[in-house]
């Protein structure tokens, strides 16, 4: 959403679809709609913006984006990044990016695999085998950075010169 509030179409918004090509992987977008709590979204994106009640167990909606706003065609992937989770106590104020060892790397992308129903071996061996192929090629970085919006403007601009760099 902080990217959307820059101007930044959104790929997607939790589920990300790759596809290899060569040496890389391409990333496709997923549905033009991103799921934000109605406070979150007012406040990045505007107190026009309405949306569809996700489901009966939270507060989130589906918001419709745009037709600038939503990504239309697949783009090379050149970073994933980790969200670490905040630190308790932690006061730290830096928005901080480190990358990951490749084994690491693996771990972290098995680690969110969003499938925990279908563990069937060959499946398993497929998710395994990707893991490893996109630690091997495409930088996994872990982010970390203080949980407040007012920190959200320092985090973009942190991960745009990331990706220039």
């Amino acid at each position: 959403a902080a990217f959307l509030q820059a101007g930044h179409p959104l790929l997607t918004d939790d589920l990300l679809v790759l596809k290899e090509e060569g040496h890389g992987f391409l990333a496709y977008p997923g549905p033009p709609r991103i799921k934000l709590f109605p406070e979150i979204a007012e406040i990045l994106l505007g107190d026009r913006v309405t949306g569809a009640p996700m489901n009966p167990q939270t507060s989130k909606l589906v918001i419709r984006l745009g037709p600038h706003q939503a990504a239309k065609a697949a783009v090379p992937l050149r970073t994933i990044y980790v969200l670490r989770p905040p630190t308790p106590g932690s006061q730290s104020t830096r928005v901080t990016i480190r990358t990951l060892s490749q084994r690491r790397a693996c771990m972290e992308l098995i680690g969110s695999t969003f499938n925990l129903v279908v563990v069937e071996p060959t499946r398993l061996k497929r998710q395994f085998d990707l893991a490893a192929r996109l630690a091997r090629r495409i930088p996994v970085k872990s982010l970390s950075f203080p949980r407040s919006l007012a920190s959200l403007p320092a985090v973009r601009r942190a991960i745009l010169a990331d990706v220039k760099a």
